[in-house]
């Protein structure tokens, strides 16, 4: 090697990371012909400036891509924790029991593993178009690792485009590769429907909000898989309402204004499971003697309503230690670590299943 040519790449070293840490570059830096203009240098010794932060970990060459930024600040002596950031698209005081605990039991084993756990609430990152807010998140909230919790298609689209990791809380879209932690609803929903269909069951109903979430696709897919294996007496149908419970009242006045409405019905979301099991009260139809009804997801407080809601069981502790599992893999890099991480729940059998008379 010419003797210049350490002294040179190390001023290309520093200068890039100075640029790094100042968020000239966020996520990418600029393809070698461009780097090179702007930092006055050959291109041979800024390949090997280049070289250097690879094996210091700072960047990641991207085939096809470039190189991606790893480390956004310069490490110390002491080493700071690694920052993970979960994204949502609302303040988490109202998020389910199940999910609540979940995310608890992260944040320790998070904090126990040398990481902290921060929370962003954005709105606008959820809308069609989130590429200008995601974009400007990035320098605000420097994260090593991001946790999409109830994201949308152009979210995940947009996080695999940048690659950046990034672990999803639900289930990818169809065409993402990123890693994500759920319960696997297609199974979950089959079973379901095909529970009903055994306990007699022909009209079967299953209750959804109008969302666009990864899992909803997947939930459907699996209760369409159930009905079409069954005879064919059995009728099956998609009630979509919208994200309310005045919504969910309308969908269910016109489904129970019907000649022949269904005998059971299966509710997605918990929190509706109340709106739907208040109201069939309130309208003289009783559970389960004239409409059975069933949760996928049988929450804690579910427990005490009269009589229990059949359902099906998720252990928070082990959702969360798979996720925790995820995200330290993206901290690593492993790009060996599984993508899909299903979690099966435990059915619980309940006491507002009958058959139908």
């Amino acid at each position: 090697m010419h003797p210049q040519r350490p002294r040179l790449r190390d001023q290309l070293v520093a200068e890039i990371r100075a640029g790094i840490h100042s968020r000239r570059w966020p996520v990418w830096l600029p393809q070698e012909r461009e780097l090179a203009g702007e930092l006055h240098a050959s291109r041979s010794s800024l390949r090997l400036a280049l070289e250097q932060l690879k094996s210091e970990g700072v960047i990641e060459a991207h085939r096809g891509q470039g190189n991606r930024i790893l480390q956004t600040r310069p490490r110390s002596r002491r080493t700071a924790p690694q920052q993970v950031t979960l994204l949502t698209p609302g303040s988490l005081e109202f998020r389910r029991p199940v999910r609540s605990l979940s995310i608890d039991h992260l944040r320790e084993q998070l904090t126990a593993a040398g990481c902290q756990l921060n929370v962003v609430v954005s709105r606008a990152a959820y809308s069609r178009q989130p590429h200008k807010a995601l974009q400007e998140l990035l320098p605000r909230h420097p994260s090593d690792c991001w946790i999409l919790r109830l994201s949308t298609q152009p979210m995940q689209a947009w996080f695999q485009k940048q690659a950046l990791p990034a672990v999803i809380l639900g289930t990818a879209h169809p065409g993402i590769d990123l890693p994500f932690v759920d319960v696997d609803r297609r199974a979950l929903y089959r079973h379901a429907a095909g529970t009903l269909i055994a306990a007699g069951h022909r009209r079967i109903a299953l209750v959804i909000s109008e969302t666009s979430q990864g899992g909803d696709v997947a939930s459907e897919t699996g209760f369409r898989e159930a009905i079409a294996a069954g005879s064919a007496e059995i009728q099956g149908e998609i009630l979509h309402h919208e994200e309310s419970v005045a919504g969910l009242i309308r969908q269910l006045q016109r489904c129970f204004r019907r000649s022949s409405p269904p005998t059971t019905l299966i509710i997605a979301q918990p929190t509706y499971y109340l709106t739907a099991f208040s109201w069939l009260l309130q309208n003289g139809r009783r559970i389960p003697e004239d409409v059975s009804l069933m949760t996928p997801v049988h929450e804690t407080h579910l427990s005490y309503l009269v009589p229990d809601p059949a359902g099906y069981r998720v252990d928070p502790v082990l959702f969360s230690q798979k996720l925790l599992a995820s995200v330290r893999a993206r901290l690593k890099h492993d790009l060996r670590a599984p993508r899909e991480n299903w979690i099966l729940p435990e059915y619980h059998a309940g006491k507002t299943l009958r058959r139908p008379s």
